[in-house]
């Protein structure tokens, strides 16, 4: 598949944002690089509460550190440049509130490799984005991108893992035996656990919002809720982060 669902048809990549001017208001996420016709959230902005940001401790301490899910996590992401001196999400750091890194991102030189790492330097997952550039591989021959996870230990296409709905309105993941629903609300991308229903099209997501990709004051910021914790998603989230900000297309 060619053409990615988009929520805003970017000039540029930027974060998956179109590059902003000092007169235009950030623009929405994008889901890839080749935009349709978005359809409409069936969640209106303002049906929904937004995850408020962390307070602070005062210390150099986060729910993070312990496993906890004290209260809802927002990171926010910290780009880099990359070897041709552009900004990206696939050259950042996924910063905590106390400013250390909690995820780091790093792709090579060709683009052809990203790597995902925690903060402590241990391997989350890695994304590998079938290109004509790959020795041996034939222009249009590519299967599409591919992601290995290490906590799942194989290696699957990221569109079989964040699957677009038929009707292009949603993409589903699983994890941990679950489904879950990428869904756009506004300017922002939002996860809801889905019900059981068989076919995610048509599965109606609760009003819970688990984690939100949206634009903050201060960059792209990823927000988790507390029950996004007690399900384990930080990982999933994160990476799922990366490939819908990557601006490449993911199918």
């Amino acid at each position: 598949m060619s053409a990615i669902y988009s929520l805003a048809p970017p000039s540029a990549p930027y974060y998956g944002y179109k590059t902003p001017s000092s007169s235009a208001s950030p623009q929405a996420p994008t889901w890839g690089t080749s935009p349709t016709s978005p359809s409409s959230s069936s969640h209106p902005a303002n049906s929904i509460p937004y995850i408020a940001p962390p307070s602070s401790f005062g210390m150099d301490i986060s729910p993070l550190d312990f496993g906890l899910s004290l209260e809802p996590v927002t990171l926010t992401v910290s780009a880099r440049r990359d070897a041709n001196g552009k900004q990206s999400i696939l050259s950042a750091s996924l910063l905590r509130a106390d400013g250390r890194a909690r995820f780091n991102i790093t792709t090579d030189e060709l683009g052809i490799t990203t790597s995902i790492e925690d903060g402590g330097n241990a391997n989350v997952a890695m994304i590998h984005w079938e290109d004509s550039r790959v020795p041996g591989n034939r222009a249009g021959a590519a299967a599409g991108p591919t992601l290995y996870v290490d906590e799942l230990g194989w290696t699957m296409r990221t569109a079989d893992w964040l699957y677009l709905s038929s009707n292009r309105t949603c993409r589903t993941m699983i994890a941990h035996n679950r489904q879950y629903s990428w869904r756009p609300n506004g300017t922002s991308i939002e996860l809801f656990p889905l019900d059981n229903s068989l076919n995610a099209a048509f599965a109606l997501p609760s009003q819970t919002v688990l984690a939100r990709i949206s634009q903050g004051p201060t960059g792209t910021m990823v927000q988790l809720s507390p029950r996004a914790l007690q399900l384990q998603l930080l990982n999933y989230v994160a990476i799922s982060a990366v490939l819908l900000m990557s601006g490449r297309n993911i199918d």
